[in-house]
Protein backbone atom coordinates (compact mmCIF):
# COMPACT_ATOMS: atom_id res chain seq x y z
CA UNK A 1 0.00 0.00 0.00
CA UNK A 2 3.00 2.28 -0.33
CA UNK A 3 3.78 4.82 -3.00
CA UNK A 4 7.09 5.25 -4.85
CA UNK A 5 8.89 6.80 -1.84
CA UNK A 6 7.84 4.04 0.57
CA UNK A 7 5.20 6.07 2.45
CA UNK A 8 1.64 4.86 2.99
CA UNK A 9 -0.28 5.83 -0.16
CA UNK A 10 -2.75 8.72 0.26
CA UNK A 11 -5.47 6.45 -1.15
CA UNK A 12 -5.05 4.11 1.84
CA UNK A 13 -4.97 7.07 4.22
CA UNK A 14 -8.21 8.41 2.74
CA UNK A 15 -9.93 5.02 3.00
CA UNK A 16 -8.91 4.70 6.65
CA UNK A 17 -10.23 8.21 7.37
CA UNK A 18 -13.56 7.51 5.69
CA UNK A 19 -14.03 4.21 7.56
CA UNK A 20 -13.02 5.62 10.97
CA UNK A 21 -15.40 8.57 10.63
CA UNK A 22 -18.22 6.37 9.32
CA UNK A 23 -18.01 4.01 12.29
CA UNK A 24 -17.77 6.97 14.69
CA UNK A 25 -20.99 8.33 13.17
CA UNK A 26 -22.70 4.96 13.69
CA UNK A 27 -22.02 5.21 17.44
CA UNK A 28 -24.38 8.22 17.53
CA UNK A 29 -27.00 6.86 15.13
CA UNK A 30 -30.16 4.84 15.87
CA UNK A 31 -29.65 1.06 15.73
CA UNK A 32 -31.42 0.70 12.37
CA UNK A 33 -29.65 3.66 10.70
CA UNK A 34 -27.32 3.59 7.72
CA UNK A 35 -24.58 6.16 7.14
CA UNK A 36 -22.84 7.33 3.99
CA UNK A 37 -20.11 9.89 3.38
CA UNK A 38 -21.39 12.97 1.57
CA UNK A 39 -18.22 15.07 1.77
CA UNK A 40 -14.94 15.23 3.65
CA UNK A 41 -11.67 17.12 3.56
CA UNK A 42 -8.34 15.56 4.42
CA UNK A 43 -5.13 17.50 5.09
CA UNK A 44 -2.03 15.34 4.82
CA UNK A 45 0.41 17.00 7.21
CA UNK A 46 3.36 14.63 6.91
CA UNK A 47 4.27 11.30 5.29
CA UNK A 48 2.78 8.19 6.87
CA UNK A 49 5.76 6.01 7.74
CA UNK A 50 5.55 2.82 9.80
CA UNK A 51 4.63 -0.86 9.98
CA UNK A 52 0.91 -0.48 10.83
CA UNK A 53 -1.46 2.46 11.23
CA UNK A 54 -4.41 3.48 13.40
CA UNK A 55 -7.14 6.01 12.52
CA UNK A 56 -9.64 7.19 15.15
CA UNK A 57 -12.82 9.11 14.30
CA UNK A 58 -14.58 11.26 16.91
CA UNK A 59 -18.00 12.87 16.61
CA UNK A 60 -17.66 16.63 17.22
CA UNK A 61 -21.30 17.65 16.81
CA UNK A 62 -24.53 15.83 16.06
CA UNK A 63 -27.33 17.40 14.08
CA UNK A 64 -30.15 15.99 12.03
CA UNK A 65 -27.60 15.81 9.17
CA UNK A 66 -24.73 16.13 8.58
CA UNK A 67 -22.61 15.21 11.59
CA UNK A 68 -19.22 16.87 12.10
CA UNK A 69 -16.30 14.61 12.90
CA UNK A 70 -12.62 14.93 13.70
CA UNK A 71 -10.09 12.33 12.67
CA UNK A 72 -6.78 11.57 14.30
CA UNK A 73 -4.40 9.54 12.24
CA UNK A 74 -3.61 7.42 10.53
CA UNK A 75 -0.53 7.58 12.65
CA UNK A 76 1.93 4.82 13.37
CA UNK A 77 0.35 2.30 15.74
CA UNK A 78 1.89 1.15 18.97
Amino acid sequence: MSQQHGFLHADATTSMADSACGYATLTQAPADAEVVTAEFKLNLLRPAIGEHFVATGKVVSVGPTPHRLRLRGPCPGR
